[in-house]
C-alpha cells in the first residue's frame, strides 16, 4: 500500500481558487479561521453553525457568517 497518497500536501496560494467548501462550526475559532483563509485563497465558502447567536459562556465573535 502506498502511504504517500495519504500525506497532507501544503497549500499554495490560490490552490483553493474555484473550489467550494462547506465549513461546519465556522462561526468561531478554528472553523472560522479555516473559512476565512479558504475565502482569501479564492474558495467559495459556505459556513454552518448551530446557532446565529453567540453562546453566553464561550468567547469569540459568534457571527454565523462574515463577508469579505
Amino acid at each position: 500500500m502506498d502511504l504517500d497518497a495519504f500525506k497532507l500536501k501544503p497549500l499554495t496560494a490560490g490552490s483553493l481558487a474555484g473550489k467550494t467548501l462547506f465549513i461546519t462550526g465556522g462561526s468561531r475559532g478554528i472553523g472560522l479561521a479555516i473559512a476565512e483563509r479558504a475565502a482569501r485563497d479564492g474558495a467559495n465558502v459556505a459556513i454552518a453553525a448551530k446557532t446565529a447567536e453567540p453562546h453566553p459562556k464561550l468567547e469569540g465573535p459568534g457571527a454565523a457568517m462574515r463577508h469579505s
